[in-house]
């Protein structure tokens, strides 16, 4: 199954554990990234993520989620008809940001785009005839992956740390670790900026050239 996770989902571990939702659906997008690892599902990237994940204002966050990324497929500019499809989608309502991860989800034959981002799945749902991927947010059921034991989970991560780094480093390393903080998916519609179909795909096609001119 070939799934493309937007940002909201990959950022969705980074944001406050306190939260029930929040908490639920974090593990649920770790239970997926778990089967990508492993190879049971096939992660999708476009220039969408990256255009998006440099506006973050939190570099390392943006820096951890770029450094996830730069593991998929090679990434290529924009062509025509999805530069297009983000225009007719951007003119049906949805926002520019949005319209692009669609319609890079649909150039990508991706079987579902994932997301936590309430008003994409409210206009996903409102005008389903038009949109030609599966938009969907409760990700663990129906892409049948399973959620570790989170006793065992951390038993086995302090055996990890006390072996790396010795007991004394190990607790401080734990003291520092805390719930995440914010709301990616209610914040990213604070500061992503207005742009228009048009600038943003142009924006994020002078991003992958930069990319390749300082590739490795």
């Amino acid at each position: 199954m070939r799934v493309y996770p937007d940002m909201c989902c990959l950022k969705r571990p980074y944001d406050d554990q306190t939260q029930p939702r929040i908490a639920l659906e974090t593990e649920a997008v770790l239970a997926v990234l778990q089967a990508i690892a492993a190879g049971h599902l096939q992660a999708l990237r476009s220039p969408a993520h990256e255009i998006e994940n440099e506006q973050n204002p939190d570099a390392e966050r943006a820096a951890a989620v770029a450094g996830w990324l730069d593991r998929l497929n090679p990434l290529a500019k924009t062509p025509a008809a999805v530069a297009a499809r983000v225009a007719e989608l951007h003119a049906a309502g949805l926002k520019s940001f949005d319209a692009y991860h669609v319609a890079w989800a649909e150039h990508l034959a991706a079987d579902v785009l994932l997301t936590t981002d309430d008003p994409l799945l409210a206009f996903c749902g409102r005008q389903a005839s038009i949109i030609k991927v599966r938009v969907v947010l409760r990700t663990r059921d129906e892409l049948m992956v399973s959620i570790p034991d989170p006793v065992q989970l951390r038993r086995r991560a302090v055996e990890v740390l006390i072996r790396e780094l010795g007991y004394v480093d190990a607790m401080r390393f734990l003291r520092q670790c805390g719930h995440g903080a914010g709301d990616y998916s209610r914040e990213r519609h604070t500061f992503l900026p207005d742009w228009s179909p048009d600038e943003l795909v142009r924006r994020a096609d002078d991003l992958v050239e930069q990319r390749r001119k300082h590739a490795p």
